[in-house]
């Protein structure tokens, strides 16, 4: 079927929206009437009943979220689940601070003798050849 301009390749408008998102959860609970909240919670109770003390609510909450990621499969409920269970993948950080400090130094923002207060004289040094500060120059 050849792409026509202008016209969604998806009749029915996108992913549908799920009503089991928190977002969702929180608005439908929200707009609930004091009775109708205590009606649902009887409800939910009868089926907690069920399990009785055969498993806690965390087990069950963990049990849910796997059994979500097996039949409605959601990228970030697994990336959640694998966070908390192997803990976030590590995340590069540029923490290369040199280029400012040269320059600041070049700039003559900053000192050669704040630089070797606060660095100390070895890295300081190595830090005014990448200046092309001589160790004559004062700040």
């Amino acid at each position: 079927m050849p792409f026509k301009k202008g016209v969604s390749g998806n009749p029915k408008g996108g992913r549908p929206k799920s009503t089991k998102t928190w977002a969702a959860l929180i608005a439908s609970v929200g707009a609930m009437t004091p009775v109708a909240a205590a009606e649902r919670c009887i409800q939910i109770g009868a089926q907690l009943k069920k399990y009785g003390k055969a498993a806690t609510m965390k087990e069950l909450a963990v049990m849910t979220a796997y059994a979500a990621t097996l039949y409605e499969p959601q990228s970030s409920l697994l990336n959640f689940l694998a966070d908390r269970e192997e803990g976030k993948l590590p995340q590069a950080v540029d923490v290369n601070w040199r280029h400012e400090a040269v320059a600041l130094l070049n700039q003559g923002k900053l000192t050669k003798e704040e630089v070797i207060a606060a660095i100390g004289d070895d890295l300081a040094s190595e830090l005014f050849v990448g200046a092309r500060v001589s160790a004559a120059d004062t700040g």
